[in-house]
């Protein structure tokens, strides 16, 4: 991930993640590292401003509603 968005409004909040396919060099002259992590979720944490409460979470990049996974409880 190289950057995040979040917009929050009383009935939807709007986020946005920025993922590069590949990782950047860190050096000009070296070979650019390929990853297979493409394709496969990979949980983004976003803090909001107060509780979600029933507004719809839409990506800014298409407009579409995002599916939310709540956190499982870890005091068991």
């Amino acid at each position: 991930m190289t950057d995040t968005e979040l917009d929050e409004a009383s009935s939807q909040v709007v986020i946005g993640i920025l993922a590069e396919k590949d990782c950047p060099r860190q050096w000009p002259w070296e070979e650019p590292v390929y990853t297979n992590m493409v394709g496969y979720r990979h949980p983004v944490k976003f803090t909001l401003k107060r509780s979600l409460a029933g507004r719809t979470v839409i990506n800014n990049t298409d407009g579409r509603r995002v599916r939310i996974y709540l956190e499982e409880s870890k005091s068991r």
